[in-house]
């Protein structure tokens, strides 16, 4: 008596799955782009709320404005990056050491002063300004959002894909 074993097999198709997995490469990466075009709209929202705690306060608004505009569309850097553009003067603000500042006419210290302090410029001959600094602090709380962001976005990025 011969006896014979049959062994089952199953045939499985990888198509499927090798397509899932191809639109992962392009998905993901996709994903962290906008994972950083998240972190860039926090730094900036991060930012805007910050200033006011160290002391300052608008005045043409313009710099809070750069700022603002940058949470609903933050500015690109290359090809997957994003940056937050601080105007100049807030840097200084930021970095400055406390000096002494002559008022004359033009200068847009002379008319700061006239506006949010009364002062003439016949008065006095000038202010002592004063540092405040507001950059450390947050980008210590933008920090604070950096993975969670990245990683919301990502699977936000993947479930998209799996619903199509």
């Amino acid at each position: 008596m011969v006896r014979t074993t049959a062994i089952p097999s199953v045939t499985i198709d990888t198509r499927k799955v090798e397509n899932m997995v191809t639109g992962l490469i392009t998905t993901i990466p996709e994903g962290v782009r906008l994972g950083t075009k998240a972190i860039a709209s926090k730094y900036a929202e991060v930012y805007l709320d910050q200033m006011p705690q160290a002391g300052i306060q608008k005045w043409t608004g313009q710099s809070f404005n750069v700022l603002a505009r940058q949470i609903d569309n933050p500015i690109r850097s290359g090809r997957s990056g994003y940056v937050v553009v601080v105007p100049t003067t807030l840097i200084m603000l930021d970095q400055m050491k406390d000096h002494f500042v002559a008022f004359r006419k033009g200068r847009s210290i002379t008319r700061w002063a006239q506006t949010k302090l009364g002062l003439e410029a016949k008065v006095l001959p000038g202010i002592t300004v004063h540092r405040h600094p507001w950059i450390t602090e947050a980008n210590r709380k933008g920090r604070r959002h950096i993975r969670r962001l990245v990683i919301k976005e990502v699977n936000k990025k993947i479930r998209r894909k799996g619903k199509r």
